[in-house]
């Protein structure tokens, strides 16, 4: 009888096989996590900034093409003509609402809350304006925050 010497693993080989298995994947979850949180961090800057200039495009715009514009509380309010089709911009937590003569709709999305607006009525159709855009969102045991302040200005063109 011969002695014949198998080839086989050995139980070292095995768990250094294991231990190699475990590293890597612990590193390339790791990473994916990192990418998914750049992914959501760079879509709630994207979102802030688009809905900060969309809301800010929009009011300057409004006034800019209107007859009157006035401040009324936390509300711009805006005469596009002399038969009182009043637009009004209203400004809450959750959102800025357009009223107008054909229905109410809101200039941005659910994902964005709205906060810290302050309007000033300068002088004769002057109206300065400043809001806080913010996106906040959880997943699983992450929180995403991220705010930028607009600011714009618009005059009554006569």
């Amino acid at each position: 009888m011969k002695n014949r010497k198998e080839k086989s693993f050995t139980m070292i080989e095995i768990i250094f096989y294991i231990a190699m298995l475990s590293f890597f994947s612990f590193a390339i979850f790791s990473v994916l996590n990192i990418v998914n949180q750049e992914r959501i961090n760079s879509i709630a800057f994207s979102e802030v900034n688009y809905q900060g200039f969309l809301i800010s495009e929009f009011i300057s715009r409004e006034i800019k093409t209107a007859k009157r514009a006035f401040v009324e509380g936390d509300n711009i309010i805006i005469s596009k003509d002399d038969d009182l089709g009043l637009t009004k911009i209203l400004f809450s937590k959750t959102g800025v609402d357009v009223i107008d003569e054909g229905g109410v709709y809101r200039l941005n999305n659910d994902n964005i809350l709205i906060s810290d607006f302050l309007i000033a009525d300068n002088s004769s159709g002057s109206i300065s304006f400043s809001i806080v855009v913010s996106f906040n969102k959880e997943l699983k045991n992450s929180k995403y925050n991220y705010s930028k302040k607009f600011y714009g200005s618009a005059t009554v063109r006569q």
